[in-house]
């Protein structure tokens, strides 16, 4: 499960389940969400081992593709291997 605490301009995931990720990820683009059409990014999103922070236009608006991807913001499940 994953933990989001979120601004305007930022955002903190965090997970206890395993989930390791190390990184940095870029979305230069500007997106609109499917269902109420609101804007986001460009975002970049810093990948620390269970956390990730977030920095930009709504980035806790990206979630949104987690419907469409099972898992949107990368990252592998350490428990499974």
């Amino acid at each position: 499960m994953w933990y989001i605490i979120h601004g305007k301009y930022w955002m903190i995931q965090f997970s206890n389940m395993g989930w390791i990720s190390l990184g940095i990820h870029i979305d230069p683009r500007c997106r609109r969400t499917g269902k109420t059409n609101q804007r986001y990014g460009p975002y970049i999103d810093l990948h620390l081992i269970c956390v990730i922070i977030s920095v930009g236009i709504r980035p806790y608006l990206s979630g949104e593709t987690e419907m469409y991807s099972s898992i949107a913001r990368g990252g592998y499940r350490a428990l499974d291997y």
